[in-house]
């Protein structure tokens, strides 16, 4: 087609950057004809780009290198490890794709760019390997189209710290951002004390396509025995429309409260809505389908606290969640 692939076939790093953006030291901006990327041709082994930073730099904003995605740009990182020092943004016009890599860091899309992730757009299925340790934060006027986004947040040493324990969304969204096709969240277990939000949706509104389908859950407390399930959805002034189908359910526990499905202000207002509390055990509390000010007008819904039972006990709600969510399993 035209277009290029950094292909070095063998393992490589690379952890300085020099500049191609006139008055920033640091930053790179991708030749719009590069197509693919690739830090290796064997899943498992990868290339690495940048270093790693304590996450409380991460936080802070304080990330020295900068990677820009520009219009125009349709590029798929392979079997890369992109470390925590790097600053994905993605530009009006470009688009991101991850195939079997982690980034550490986060990623921004601005309005007009696209992020995918675990999607191989050339055959159209969903694939495994890619998995963000950091967050993906969706502006206004963005896209996010077919991404299977798995979080691994918890338990990774970054730095010169040892292993981080956030509960912070995985993907954020802020002013109005577009989902295409399927989307799939999912929270890092339990760190010290809460399973991972796997969506924040922020003043303005995540609009659903029609056929599309968001399906986000929150990070369990299974790690350690009296973790709180994380919640799938955080609503700050947020809504979610549109003519796709959402499914929102809390994290499972084994002695923890259980995780909420969606929680916050604001209102949901999809064709189909399934939202589903997690169990819980024992003398634990048991997660909401809603908890907070959220409205619902959705014309098919299924809205379902969880349930409180002995400890011991089969979760009924496991094959019915499993049945439910079987049209994402199959894709």
């Amino acid at each position: 087609n035209g277009l290029y692939a950094w292909d070095i076939m063998e393992p490589w790093a690379i952890s300085k950057f020099g500049s191609n953006v006139n008055g920033e030291e640091e930053s790179v901006r991708v030749p719009a004809y590069l197509e693919a990327w690739f830090g290796s041709h064997e899943s498992g082994t990868y290339g690495y780009l940048g270093y790693d930073i304590a996450w409380k730099d991460v936080q802070s904003g304080n990330i020295p290198q900068i990677l820009y995605i520009p219009n125009g740009c349709n590029l798929t990182f392979v079997n890369m490890k992109i470390l925590s020092s790097v600053h994905i943004i993605v530009e009006d016009g470009g688009t991101l794709n991850l195939m079997d890599s982690t980034v550490q860091g986060i990623i921004d899309v601005q309005s007009g760019g696209t992020f995918s992730m675990n999607y191989d757009s050339f055959n159209k299925t969903f694939v495994t390997g890619a998995s963000v340790c950091g967050q993906v934060r969706m502006a206004d006027g963005s896209i996010l189209e077919n991404a299977a986004v798995y979080s691994h947040a918890n338990y990774l040493a970054n730095g010169d710290l040892t292993d981080r324990s956030t509960s912070d969304p995985v993907v954020t969204t802020t002013g109005n951002v577009t989902v295409k096709g399927n989307v799939f969240i999912q929270g890092d277990s339990a760190g010290t004390e809460i399973g991972q939000t796997a969506l924040q949706v922020k003043d303005g509104t995540l609009t659903l396509e029609d056929g599309a389908t968001l399906a986000a859950f929150g990070g369990d407390g299974t790690t350690l025995i009296y973790s709180q399930g994380g919640t799938a959805i955080k609503l700050d002034n947020g809504k979610i429309a549109g003519s796709g189908k959402l499914i929102a359910i809390g994290g499972n526990v084994l002695f923890g409260d259980g995780g909420n499905a969606v929680e916050g202000n604001g209102t949901l207002s999809t064709t189909e809505t399934f939202l589903q509390g997690s169990t819980a055990f024992g003398t634990a509390t048991p997660g909401k389908a809603t908890g907070g000010t959220i409205k619902i007008s959705s014309p098919k819904q299924s809205v379902k606290d969880g349930e409180q039972l002995d400890t011991g006990s089969d979760d009924p709600l496991g094959k019915q969640v499993s049945i439910q969510c079987l049209h994402w399993t199959n894709i």
